[in-house]
């Protein structure tokens, strides 16, 4: 905004003690209009406008970051900009001199945790789809809770070549990839520069991390195949499902002893499977139950809880799905029959992630 007039040290010594005393009144009226001008830079000054809305806030507009935090004083507290690795970010500091930082790279800093804990991140197969894991723009909460990570770019990711700050880049922080094993993906990064980047870690090895770089946060997971190739999925949200999915298991001799099988879904985390089931007696009506292992091993009933997930008829064989499981850490689930030997077989769609805020 230009003014008429410059407000500096010769403006506010005038009028000097020997001007006429008949130059006063555009003295006063030039500062009545100096003074609301200035104002408008923030403020509603309109002299058109309404009276009852002048001085009313139209905007808040910060001069250059302060060179400490002030101290506001009992019962007050400040709003104010310091400078965070060359950018001006916004901070609150109240009467017990606590400082909270409010913004970071342009985004509110604990926006995270009014979207509970982080959005965005989603990952996808990049061009080079057996080895390249696209992620989308978006933030997490850190593992120990102190840092929202921010991905304020999307970023592509090799998982087989050691890890090297960039898109386009290795992504792997130790070793070298391995077939049929499952790596998790972390957001990661370096406090002082500040840059944000992905790697890809095994569970065993996450602790591992590159120098400079001490936040991480787990975003989701990827398996590799038997060639070391990334088996393709999508995701939406924090669902993800195989573009093929896996037929796990195919036992025909399921009874009422409570069995233990592995799905094709994360390891060292739980999630809730989504699967589809058949099963059926060649002879007999028969009832099955697919369950958590985090739940009492029961055997199913029509009369008593935990009843069933399915029934089906004697020599018929009765599809179910989807419907969703939660494993254990070893992605792990359990089932049993109400007759022997009845067949069993359940195909893995995918599964749904933990959470942002369990991460």
């Amino acid at each position: 905004m230009s003014f008429d007039r410059t407000w500096n040290a010769a403006y506010e010594a005038s009028p000097a003690d020997g001007d006429l005393v008949s130059e006063g009144d555009d003295k006063i009226r030039n500062m009545k209009t100096d003074v609301r001008q200035r104002m408008a830079n923030d403020h509603y000054m309109d002299i058109a406008g309404t009276d009852a809305d002048h001085g009313q806030h139209k905007k808040i507009t910060f001069q250059a970051p302060l060179g400490a935090a002030p101290a506001p004083g009992t019962d007050k507290g400040a709003i104010y900009l310091l400078d965070v690795n060359s950018k001006a970010e916004l901070h609150f500091q109240d009467e017990d001199g606590d400082v909270m930082q409010l913004t970071e790279g342009g985004i509110l800093k604990f926006l995270p945790l009014l979207m509970g804990a982080g959005y965005g991140c989603q990952l996808t197969n990049d061009t080079d789809a057996d080895h390249d894991i696209s992620v989308a723009v978006g933030c997490r909460m850190d593992d120990g809770k102190t840092e929202v990570i921010y991905l304020s770019s999307a970023i592509v990711k090799r998982i087989d070549a050691a890890w090297v700050v960039g898109t386009g880049n290795g992504g792997l922080n130790t070793g070298s990839v391995a077939v049929s094993t499952w790596y998790h993906m972390y957001l990661i990064k370096n406090p002082t520069t500040p840059v944000v980047d992905v790697m890809f870690t095994t569970w065993a090895n996450r602790a591992t991390l590159p120098s400079g770089y001490t936040k991480k946060a787990r975003i989701g997971a990827v398996l590799t195949d038997g060639s070391a190739n990334i088996i393709a999925f999508s995701q939406v949200g924090r669902t993800f499902l195989w573009d093929d999915p896996v037929m796990d298991i195919e036992d025909t001799t399921v009874s009422t002893s409570v069995e233990t099988d592995t799905l094709s879904v994360p390891t060292d985390i739980q999630v809730e499977a989504i699967i589809n089931a058949a099963g059926g007696h060649a002879t007999a009506a028969t009832l099955l139950y697919v369950q958590s292992p985090d739940a009492n091993a029961e055997n199913p009933t029509v009369s008593a809880a935990p009843l069933g997930t399915f029934a089906s008829s004697a020599g018929v064989t009765w599809v179910h799905g989807p419907f969703r499981v939660r494993t254990n850490t070893s992605a792990q689930i359990k089932y049993s029959a109400s007759a022997n030997p009845t067949t069993l077989r359940i195909a893995t769609l995918g599964w749904v992630d933990r959470d942002a805020r369990e991460n």
